[in-house]
């Protein structure tokens, strides 16, 4: 995890063999690294993966959703009446 997340948090960037390096100012020793001598990947395959987080991250919503309401349930006890 580079640290990375908006551009202040970008420091210096630096070439090495076809790999460019980006330094995280918010965690100083991390860096996000690309590789420039791979093919870049289509815009189809990009959506792939933003399709396949968002759905990960919306199936880990609901499941610690219903984790909550179930500890609600057992937290309540018993009602008199």
């Amino acid at each position: 995890m580079s640290n990375i997340r908006k551009p202040d948090d970008l420091g210096d960037v630096h070439g090495i063999n076809g790999t460019v390096l980006f330094r995280s100012t918010s965690l100083p020793g991390r860096y996000a690294s690309l590789e420039a001598t791979e093919p870049l990947r289509t815009v189809q395959q990009t959506m792939q993966d933003v399709q396949q987080f968002d759905q990960q991250r919306a199936h880990d919503r609901a499941q610690a959703q219903a984790q909550a309401a179930a500890q609600a349930n057992q937290q309540q006890g018993p009602v008199m009446g």
